[in-house]
């Protein structure tokens, strides 16, 4: 699958500083000169001129700038700056204000840089909290380290954690969408062999229309002079014949079509409904049928339709529920209506699949202008319920 491009940023905005990281800056820097000015929690105090050391405290926090774009120098920048202070001036070294950007700047180099980068910059931590004490009396003691220590892995790690667990999304981000694109590929597929096998379907009945038109007008011309009556009736038959078959040449065009051909035989309808249950019910599944209204002659294709959405249904009722089924069809002038109830069963075979049976039901109920419903209801009985407006055969 080809995944989309991302758009490419210009050289202008690849090169600015992130919002974020511009207000995590400015964050910083009003902490540093808040906590110079009050003097209570520096790790350090320096004796060098406030003004000078308002400066020098700042400096290590302007590296942070760059910490998504250039992990590494930002790291080096924050580590290099924290020293510069008390190590040329005698200025302070801050602990909200000074090591707390430091440690920013250690989560964004696991966060940002590649693996090997992410290792080997760990160095300027170490240096830098190493360095330390050369230039700040009293930075010596084992719990000194200890705290810096466990402070400076705790921001690695979960750097390092975040830049996994979003590797991790990303990868299943894509394999959801290729997976999302192949459900719909195969769903297409299904479509287009449903319409394909619907046009075989009325190939055969259009070919049997027009069999029986070739064998009618024959009839007629034979009975023309010796009984006009017969030759009248035969080309009425033609007549209906003929626009039954105009209609269904129609629908024909408005679906696939194969050059398979599968013989002119006559298809299956509603009348067939009985052998169809006796057979349904000899493979395992104990169906009740009822039938409503007063039944209607319905043109060819759309008895035919309306008997392979019952086989659909059945063969569905079959393969997932739990051996019982009910349907029922309903004549209200209108419209056909079709449905079947089973219950659900509670331990589905894992061979049986999830098929397409729904799309094929919704295709043929389409080419109709009918409608499909299906799903489950709470009490875990499956309902589905067809409705085909009713085209009266003439």
């Amino acid at each position: 699958m080809r995944v989309p491009r991302r758009p490419v940023r210009s050289c202008r905005a690849a090169s600015a500083p992130d919002a974020a990281d511009i207000a995590v800056v400015v964050g910083f820097l009003i902490v540093a000169e808040v906590e110079l000015a009050a003097g209570s929690t520096p790790v350090f105090s320096g004796s060098a001129p406030h003004a000078l050391q308002a400066i020098l405290v700042a400096l290590p926090v302007l590296p942070l700038l760059v910490r998504r774009r250039r992990p590494l120098e930002a790291l080096a920048g924050v580590s290099c700056l924290l020293l510069a202070g008390p190590a040329l001036a005698d200025s302070s070294v801050l602990f909200w204000g000074g090591l707390f950007p430091l440690l920013l700047a250690v989560f964004s180099l696991a966060r940002f840089a590649a693996g090997r980068t992410a290792v080997i910059g760990l160095i300027w931590p170490v240096l830098a909290l190493g360095l330390l004490p050369l230039f700040v009396s009293g930075f010596d003691v084992p719990g000194d380290y200890v705290f810096s220590g466990v402070l400076t892995a705790a921001s690695w790690l979960t750097g390092r954690g975040i830049r996994r667990w979003q590797t991790v999304s990303t990868r299943l981000s894509v394999a959801l969408e290729e997976l999302r694109t192949a459900q719909k590929a195969q769903a297409a597929a299904a479509v287009g062999e449903e319409r394909t096998r619907i046009a075989r379907e009325l190939h055969d009945i259009i070919a049997h229309g027009l069999s029986v038109m070739v064998l009618q007008s024959g009839a007629a011309r034979l009975d023309l002079r010796t009984d006009p009556d017969r030759a009248e009736e035969a080309l009425t038959t033609v007549e209906q014949t003929g626009r039954r078959s105009l209609t269904e040449m129609r629908r024909l065009l408005e679906v696939l079509r194969t050059d398979e051909q599968a013989g002119r035989a006559p298809q299956p309808g509603l009348a067939d409904l009985e052998s169809l249950i006796l057979h349904t019910r000899r493979a395992g599944l104990d169906v009740s049928s009822a039938l409503e209204g007063a039944p209607v002659p319905l043109p060819a294709s759309q008895d035919l339709s309306a008997y392979r959405v019952v086989q659909e249904a059945l063969t569905n009722a079959l393969k997932h529920g739990d051996g019982s089924a009910s349907l029922r069809l309903r004549y209200t002038g209108t419209c056909l209506e079709i449905r079947m109830q089973n219950p659900v069963d509670p331990h589905p075979s894992e061979t049986a699949g999830p098929g397409h049976g729904l799309i094929g039901m919704r295709e043929r109920a389409a080419l109709f202008g009918g409608t499909v419903r299906a799903g489950a209801s709470p009490d875990g009985v499956y309902e589905l319920s067809v409705a085909l407006p009713v085209e009266a055969s003439r």
